[in-house]
């Protein structure tokens, strides 16, 4: 928990060297539920500062181990955190496989895990965006958080906020994009 509080507070460094020490620690003791959380983790760090194969790579290890413990909502996030780190990576070379990646983890998480659906479904509009279908993006973002985004993780709530602006722009509503824009940067 510690590793993705400073993660969130943008102390990569400390987050980095505790996402770090507990994955170590998990291997060793053989705790392995955990690790999920903690690649995820330090796949973020990755997602967030690169290097983006890093991201991919500490994902697909994360899947791995999320389906033999069989949980849903560590499966979902890091099918979702794949899809969207090869969007980013690959661009339009990978936009079909990396919104495919974003809808499974979508369709993987059970409704009632509100946070951890969000979660995934910001990752779908993130990945459909930059796949280049800005309508897809604006369906689940907001399906996600809302009209205004209000039920968005707020850390990030100015980035998708911006992810909204630029789907807007691209979408012929340059009032919708500036107002977006505008509370993005009042909020970040």
């Amino acid at each position: 928990v510690l590793g993705w509080a400073e993660l969130f507070l943008e102390r990569y460094q400390d987050a980095s060297r505790h996402f770090g020490r507990g994955i170590a620690i998990s291997r060793h003791s053989g705790h392995f539920y955990v690790l999920p959380h903690l690649l995820l983790g330090q796949g973020q760090l990755a997602y967030w500062r690169g290097p983006l194969d890093r991201a991919i790579t500490l994902s697909e290890e994360a899947e791995e181990i999320a389906r033999l413990i069989d949980s849903r909502d560590l499966l979902g996030f890091a099918l979702g955190a794949r899809g969207v780190a090869l969007a980013w990576a690959d661009g339009q070379a990978s936009a079909k496989r990396a919104v495919d990646l974003a809808e499974q983890a979508v369709a993987t998480i059970p409704p009632e895990s509100a946070w951890w659906a969000r979660t995934v479904a910001t990752f779908r509009g993130v990945a459909m965006l930059l796949g280049g279908d800005p309508q897809g993006c604006l369906s689940a973002l907001t399906a996600a958080g809302g009209d205004t985004l209000a039920f968005a993780q707020p850390s990030l709530r100015p980035i998708y906020l911006e992810m909204l602006a630029v789907a807007s722009a691209m979408s012929g509503d340059h009032a919708k994009a500036r107002e977006c824009s505008e509370q993005a940067e009042a909020e970040a």
